[in-house]
Formats: structure tokens, sequence, C-alpha cells
């Protein structure tokens, strides 16, 4: 019998092992999830912090789009009216390209009435030119002559 007390005393120290095993398992797994609550509570604050901040920055995100959208709208006619300034400078051009040729055209057929009446001015220009310079002269002369009356 002596050896069925010693093989229960073992099987109750094993077991007394065992338990002691298991406490200090679940002792160090309770302090585990107290610091792992005490985390979470401390990320669950930051999230709300952070939450908050992101509501503002969304709603001032919000407010800088339609401040956009309104100054966007606003270059609408500006742009409308470029695109119509353009318009007009294109159909301008054909028109002087048209009248460009057309005066090409009746240059190029009347081309010796064009060179005749340049001659003509240049010998107008220079008659007047020959009749101005006369009465200059003749008024200096008059007035030299009227000079020496007066000594």
């Amino acid at each position: 019998m002596d050896l069925v007390y010693i093989g229960t005393f073992l099987a109750a120290l094993a077991f007394a092992f065992i338990v002691i095993f298991i406490v200090i398992t679940l002792h160090k797994v309770t302090n585990t999830i107290e610091s792992l609550d005490t985390t979470m509570d401390e990320m669950e604050r930051q999230m709300n912090g952070i939450t908050t901040e992101s509501e503002e920055l969304i709603k001032k995100t919000h407010a800088i789009t339609d401040d956009l959208h309104h100054k966007i709208d606003s270059t609408d006619s500006l742009f409308d009216s470029l695109h119509d300034v353009g318009k007009s400078v294109v159909n301008l051009n054909h028109v002087l390209s048209g009248a460009a040729d057309n005066f090409s055209y009746h240059t190029s057929h009347r081309k010796d009435d064009i060179l005749k009446f340049i001659h003509w001015g240049e010998a107008a220009a220079g008659v007047y030119a020959t009749w101005k310079m006369a009465g200059i002269t003749g008024q200096m002369e008059a007035h030299n002559q009227r000079k020496s009356e007066n000594f």
C-alpha cells in the first residue's frame, strides 16, 4: 500500500504543479487583457479626437470646394466672351483675306493706272514745293527790301 500512497502523493503533487502553472498563466492572461483594455480605451479616445478633426476638415474642404465652384462659375462668362472674340477675329481674318485678295486682283489689273497716279502725284508735289519755295523767296526779298528802306 505504500506504493499506492506514493503514487497518489505524486499525482496530487503533479496536480498541484498544474494548478499553480494554470494560475500563473491565468494571471498573465489577466494582466495582458487589462493592458489591452487600457490600450483600447486610449485608442478609442484618440479615434474620437481624430473623428472630430476629420469632420472639421471635411466641412472646411466642402466650404472651399463650394467657393471654388462659385469662382469657376463666375469665370464662365469671361471664357464665353473670349470665345466670341476668337470667332470675331477669325471672321475678321477671313474678311481681310478676301479684301487683300480683291485688292491684289484689282491692283494687278490696274497697275499702269496706279503708276500713272503715282507719277502725277510726284509731279504735283514737285510743283507745289517749287511754288512754295518761290513764295517764301519772294516774301524774304520783300522783307529785306522793307528793312533796307527803313534804314
